[in-house]
């Protein structure tokens, strides 16, 4: 018997809507997404400042001006502050520097780079070492011709390629901060309205999911940002005491690449390295230190930021953390995690519902053994004269 009329039209209206649905969505996604790296980033700006901006909206009455328009823009305008016054202070100080360093470079220009006294006392590499810095850099005639090959090789490109990144960057932080003015304005009903679409189409899962996106970002923030800058902050105080030339462009620097794995290392290398034309025996001495107080940091302290807060293994914390940054750039340091953290949930769910839990399988097993017993003495007890 075939299906009535209005069954099969009704399908089709599922079928046509379902679609429909698809092709919006798909086209969403196409036209926003040359934004989406800025929208993330309005929600990651957002969801680590929600705490606290919470706590001053509870200043202002819920539609009054003060939560409405006064403390979304001031909101705005503080997180931008943060981000772009320490990059102005590194653009400022190394302006600095290189006027301050001209006459220097004209210098040397004239009279080549001598090779200093500890490039020959360098273990293994020593000799190669000198001997190039010999042929390349220590006579005026073989400076200018290293120079020159190397600004005609390399110069123009990566000139290009920086003014690119600078310009892209520029316009992707300006598109996150005006992103973030209307998440912190409509952040109350973005959440309701996300959690609603999430419980609709995956149940007590997707808010556990949704739980996890947000705690890995919390952990991210406190086990990468933060204590980054705080390794900063305490090598800092190491070059003040070397006497390194501008300590703290030198020491943010270092805070910025500690945030990231191994890039630290790198930077806290080159600083050390800058303070070894002074002094070897300080670069040395500020290297083993710096080292120490990443290592500990890393040991330590991160782990238990990063994963702490999802339960999450620092491994897959780390892993997620590199393959993030490999496929996101700067903005995987917050993806990576959060999809590590749901891949972990994922499994752990799946795992307890196909294991039962021990205390309850050993209740069953004994409820079933009682019952075994049970039986068998009702089977074997003998009939009364008052049951019969």
């Amino acid at each position: 018997m075939p299906p009535p009329i209005n069954a099969t039209f009704s399908l089709r209206q599922k079928q046509a809507r379902l679609l429909l649905a698809i092709a919006i969505i798909a086209a969403s996604l196409y036209v926003l997404w040359g934004f989406l790296g800025a929208l993330t980033w309005a929600v990651i700006f957002a969801i680590c400042s929600w705490p606290l901006y919470r706590r001053l909206q509870k200043l202002g009455k819920a539609e009054s001006n003060w939560n409405c328009t006064i403390l979304p823009t001031l909101a705005t305008a503080v997180v931008s502050l943060v981000l772009v016054a320490p990059l102005c202070f590194i653009a400022l100080k190394a302006a600095q520097e290189a006027v301050a360093s001209v006459p220097y470079l004209l210098d040397v220009l004239k009279q080549g780079l001598p090779v200093p006294g500890w490039v020959h006392n360098l273990p293994v590499v020593g000799e190669d070492v000198t001997r190039w810095w010999t042929d390349n850099l220590e006579s005026q005639k073989a400076l200018t011709h290293f120079l020159t090959g190397s600004i005609a090789q390399y110069g123009g490109s990566s000139l290009l390629n920086g003014g690119r990144s600078v310009l892209n960057w520029f316009v992707e932080f300006s598109f996150a901060t005006t992103a973030l003015y209307f998440v912190y304005r409509y952040g109350d009903l973005l959440a309701d309205e996300t959690q609603a679409l999430v419980t609709r189409l995956f149940g007590a899962q997707g808010q556990l999911l949704s739980r996890q996106i947000v705690e890995s970002v919390y952990g991210t923030l406190m086990g990468l940002v933060l204590v980054g800058l705080g390794e900063g902050a305490a090598i800092g105080v190491l070059y003040m005491i070397a006497g390194a030339p501008q300590p703290l462009a030198l020491a943010f620097l270092t805070g910025i690449g500690s945030m990231i794995p191994f890039v630290g290392t790198a930077v806290l290398a080159v600083c050390c390295l800058i303070i070894s034309f002074k002094s070897l025996m300080w670069g040395v001495g500020v290297f083993i230190g710096g080292y120490t107080i990443m290592w500990i940091a890393g040991q330590f302290i991160r782990p238990a930021l990063v994963g702490g807060r999802t339960n999450l293994p620092f491994l897959w914390a780390f892993l997620g953390i590199l393959g993030g940054i490999s496929c996101f750039g700067l903005l995987g340091l917050f993806v990576g995690p959060a999809i590590m953290a749901c891949m972990i949930t994922l499994w752990r769910s799946w795992i307890a519902s196909v294991q039962p839990k021990p205390a309850t399988a050993l209740a069953e097993a004994a409820r079933e053994q009682q019952q075994s017993v049970d039986r068998l003495e009702g089977a074997s007890a003998p009939t009364t004269p008052g049951a019969a």
